[in-house]
């Protein structure tokens, strides 16, 4: 029971992060497309989890991206640059605890279904994360 209380809390919590950008309650972005037609595919255990593994891999690379264009806008303010540095480290940390924890609910249960949630849990968090360095850049250059 407890389980299933932590998993609504998560899908709470992403919701109302997605919740913030129209384009992403849609997921209408290319990576979620692609992401759904994998999954449209093959609809195997595996199938969903390569789909997923797929869409974890192409929001990772689009995290970077987003990072890196925040760092540009940021221009030569060391401060800001440091700060957002920092920030992402602590990031990466919480998202390595977070995975570690994830993975530790999901062996603790039976069947397979949960690892098809492991890989979707992943994913999600990695998207949740680029959407926030969107909004910091949005919030950053419409004010400069």
């Amino acid at each position: 029971m407890r389980f299933y209380a932590v998993m609504l809390a998560l899908f709470l919590f992403v919701t109302t992060v997605f919740a913030q950008s129209d384009d992403f309650i849609e997921k209408t972005h290319p990576i979620d497309i692609a992401v759904n037609q994998l999954m449209e595919a093959d609809e195997s255990t595996h199938g969903q989890i390569q789909a997923l593994a797929k869409g974890y891999e192409l929001w990772d690379a689009e995290l970077n991206k987003a990072y890196q264009e925040l760092m540009k806008a940021y221009g030569t303010n060391d401060k800001l640059k440091a700060t957002l540095k920092e920030a992402q480290l602590a990031w990466i940390n919480y998202r390595d605890a977070s995975f570690k924890h994830f993975e530790a609910v999901c062996e603790s249960k039976e069947g397979s279904m949960y690892r098809v949630f492991l890989a979707s849990d992943r994913m999600e968090f990695v998207r949740s994360r680029t959407h926030e360095l969107r909004v910091m850049y949005g919030s950053f250059t419409e004010t400069n």
